[in-house]
C-alpha cells in the first residue's frame, strides 16, 4: 500500500527547455528535475501535480556554500557571472534554520517577522534577495516611493503590495532602509502632523498583516533592514510574532577579508589588517579596494567611525606572550573585567598586544550610540571589548551585563562594575621588555621609526622605568620623543 500525496497547491519551476511541457501527475518535491523542468519549491513539500496546479515560472542562480571557519561564502554564479558573499557562520545558520529551512519545507518561518541592522554596506539588503534566491520565491519589496499625497493613497499601495505577496506564497516583503515606514510614532497633544497620521495608519496595517499571517501560519516572511539603531523602530514592531530581536549583519572579520581578497587573487595579510582596523563594509572592500587593485589603481582605506566603535586587530609582537607565565591565559576566555589605569591610547596600544597574544580580536569603543551593536559584534567574534573607564555607571552596566567576552576598562577613574584584575604599564613593561613595548606604541600610533631612533628611545626609557607611562603618554601625544622631552618629565 503506497502513501497517499496531496495535489500541489503551488510549484516555483525553472523551465529547462523551450517546452514547457507539465507534466501532470509527476510526484514532484525541491529539486526533483526531468527533461522539461527543476521544481525550486513545492507545495506541499512532496505533492502531485495537478491541472489545478498553480505554476510559477521563476529564475535560477546556481548558489555555492562554502563553509570557513567562522563564516559562511556563499558564491552566486547568474549568467555565467559571479558574486561573492561572506557572512558570519552563526548569523547564516540561525538564518538558515528560522526562516529558510521551515519555507523548504512548506512550514511558517520560525517568526513572521526578520529584523536586519548593522551599518551601510554590511550586505542586509542582499542577504534578504539572497534568501529569496535559494529558495526561488518572488521578493515583493516596499519602497518609500510609495507614499501619497493623498488621505489612504500610502497605505492602499501598501495593502496591495502584500495582498500580491500573500497570494504568492511562499514569498517575502522587503522593507529596505525601514525606519521611514516603521519608525517610532510621535505623539502630541494636537494629535500630530499629517505624516504622522499616515505612519500609524500604515502601523495598524502593518500589524494587522504580521499578526494574521503569524495566527494563520501563513508561508510569508517580512523582512526589514536598516542602518540606524533597532531603538528607531517602533516597539511594537519589536514583540515577538512580529520582527522580534533584531539580527546585526556585522562588518566582516579578518576570516572574511582574507577569503575575499584571494577569492580575487590578492593574498595580503597586511592589506587585510588594515580593511579591518578601518571598518570597512564588503561593499567598500569590493568596490574600493579589490576593484581598485584589478584595474591597477591604489586602494582606497579610509577609515570609519560613524558608529562609535570599531573591530581591530595587531599582528601579536612575540614577547607579548611572556605575560602569561605571570596571568592566567584563561581570562580571555571569560567573563573577565580587567582596569589598566593608564592613558587611553597607551593602554590601548598594549591591550591589542596582549588580546592577540591571546588569539583575540578587540572592540574598541569610543562612543556609545551604537552600544547595543558593538557588543553584539564582539559576543559573535569572541572580541575582546576595550572601552575608557570614565565612562558613566549606566554604560558600564550595560557593557559589564551584556558582554560575554573579557573588557578592557583603561583610564584614571576605576570602574565600577567588577573586574577580574588590575594591569599596570610598569609591569607589562618589566615583563615584556622596553622594546616589545616601544614596538607596541609605534605600531598602533602609525609611526615608522628607523633603528637609530628605536634604539636610542630603549636606551632613554630603560633607564626611567618608574616614569615609564609619562614617557610613553607624552611620546604618544606628541607623536615623537628625544632627550627634550625627556627633560620636561617631572622627577
Amino acid at each position: 500500500m503506497t502513501d497517499t500525496v496531496d495535489p500541489c497547491r503551488r510549484i516555483y519551476i525553472v523551465p529547462l527547455s523551450d517546452i514547457r511541457r507539465i507534466p501532470y501527475g509527476s510526484i514532484v518535491y525541491r529539486g526533483y528535475t526531468d527533461n522539461y523542468i527543476e521544481v525550486l519549491l513545492s507545495s506541499p513539500e512532496k505533492c502531485v501535480i495537478t491541472p489545478s496546479t498553480r505554476i510559477v515560472y521563476t529564475r535560477k542562480k546556481d548558489i555555492v556554500i562554502k563553509e570557513l571557519k567562522n563564516n559562511v561564502a556563499l558564491i552566486i554564479t547568474h549568467r555565467k557571472k559571479k558574486k561573492l558573499y561572506v557572512y558570519p557562520k552563526k548569523i547564516f545558520n540561525k538564518i538558515m534554520k528560522d526562516y529558510i529551512e521551515p519555507l523548504i519545507h512548506d512550514e511558517p518561518p520560525e517568526n513572521t517577522g526578520l529584523l536586519l541592522i548593522g551599518a551601510p554596506g554590511t550586505g542586509k539588503t542582499s542577504l534578504a534577495y539572497l534568501m529569496a534566491d535559494y529558495l526561488g520565491i518572488p521578493v515583493y519589496e516596499v519602497r518609500s516611493d510609495i507614499k501619497g499625497k493623498l488621505l489612504g493613497e500610502t497605505e492602499h499601495r501598501l495593502k496591495e503590495i502584500i495582498e500580491n505577496a500573500l497570494s504568492s506564497e511562499p514569498s517575502i516583503i522587503l522593507f529596505d532602509d525601514s525606519e521611514w515606514i516603521l519608525g517610532k510614532r510621535e505623539y502630541t497633544e494636537a494629535g500630530g502632523s499629517t505624516e504622522e497620521s499616515i505612519r500609524e495608519s500604515l502601523h495598524n496595517l502593518l500589524y494587522k498583516y504580521m499578526q494574521d499571517a503569524h495566527n494563520e501560519e501563513k508561508r510569508v516572511l517580512f523582512i526589514a533592514t536598516t542602518n540606524k539603531k533597532e531603538t528607531v523602530i517602533d516597539d511594537a514592531f519589536r514583540r515577538e510574532g512580529r520582527f522580534g530581536e533584531p539580527v546585526v549583519v556585522p562588518l566582516p572579520d579578518m576570516e572574511a577579508i582574507e577569503y575575499m581578497l584571494s577569492y580575487y587573487g590578492i593574498n595580503d595579510r597586511q592589506l587585510a589588517i588594515k580593511i579591518l582596523n578601518a571598518g570597512l563594509p564588503p561593499s567598500d572592500i569590493v568596490e574600493k579596494v579589490i576593484n581598485r587593485i584589478l584595474k591597477g589603481k591604489e586602494p582606497e582605506i579610509k577609515p570609519k567611525q560613524s558608529r562609535g566603535y570599531k573591530r581591530y586587530y595587531v599582528e601579536p609582537i612575540q614577547e607579548f606572550s611572556k605575560i602569561f607565565n605571570y596571568i592566567p591565559r584563561e581570562i580571555f576566555s571569560y567573563r573577565s573585567r580587567i582596569y589598566m589605569d593608564t592613558n587611553i591610547e597607551l593602554g590601548t596600544a598594549l591591550a591589542l598586544q596582549i588580546i592577540s597574544s591571546a588569539g583575540k580580536s578587540s572592540v574598541l569603543i569610543n562612543d556609545f550610540n551604537y552600544i547595543e551593536e558593538a557588543i553584539y559584534t564582539a559576543n559573535l567574534y569572541g572580541s575582546a571589548i576595550i572601552v575608557p573607564s570614565e565612562i558613566s555607571p549606566e554604560i558600564q552596566y550595560i557593557i559589564h551585563t551584556n558582554s560575554e567576552t573579557p573588557v578592557v576598562f583603561i583610564g584614571s577613574k576605576p570602574p565600577v562594575t567588577p573586574h577580574a584584575r588590575f594591569m599596570h604599564v610598569e609591569t607589562i613593561t618589566r615583563i615584556v621588555g622596553v622594546e616589545p613595548v616601544v614596538n607596541a606604541i609605534a605600531n598602533y600610533i602609525g609611526i615608522n621609526i628607523n633603528d637609530e631612533l628605536r634604539e636610542k628611545i630603549i636606551r632613554l626609557v630603560s633607564g626611567m622605568l618608574n616614569k615609564i607611562e609619562d614617557v610613553l603618554t607624552m611620546w604618544i601625544s606628541l607623536g615623537y620623543i628625544d632627550d627634550k622631552i625627556l627633560n620636561i618629565i617631572p622627577v
